[in-house]
């Protein structure tokens, strides 16, 4: 059992029989009322309230401190959190003994940094999102 899993969480190009079978228990969530939603075509508004929205982004770097990270692109909370929990559990043990110190972190998001296109394009076509976008 162990190996199965192995094989579909390691693999980085999983065969038909193993792709079907994971995306057989996907239900279809997408009704035809969201699709139309989906579908309709931007307004001139949406995007000037778009590009707006985004014109600020390459100055982020020089605005925002380097010791902020929330919501900041190609920075994680999880690190401020995981330094956190370090400074408090070193600070917790120095009172205890008087041996060295030391921290791991790990990079947690490594797991879920890539999707393999052929699973992607199957659960949007196992949802029924927008077969307009010819996904197939």
């Amino acid at each position: 059992m162990i190996q199965y899993f192995r094989t579909i969480f390691a693999s980085s190009h999983p065969g038909n029989s193993v792709l079907n079978e994971v995306l057989s228990v996907v239900q279809p969530r997408v009704t035809t009322q969201m699709n139309r939603t989906l579908a309709e075509p931007f307004t001139a508004l949406e995007v000037k309230q778009a590009v707006f929205a985004n014109r600020p982004k390459p100055l982020l770097d020089h605005i925002v401190s380097h010791t902020q990270s929330a919501f900041i692109p190609g920075r994680l909370i999880t690190d401020n959190v995981l330094v956190a929990f370090e400074l408090n559990h070193h600070l917790k043990i120095s009172t205890q003994t008087k041996g060295g110190c030391a921290a791991i972190k790990l990079d947690m998001s490594k797991a879920y940094d890539r999707v393999e296109w052929p699973f992607l394009r199957g659960v949007l076509l196992r949802l029924r999102l927008l077969e307009k976008f010819n996904f197939k």
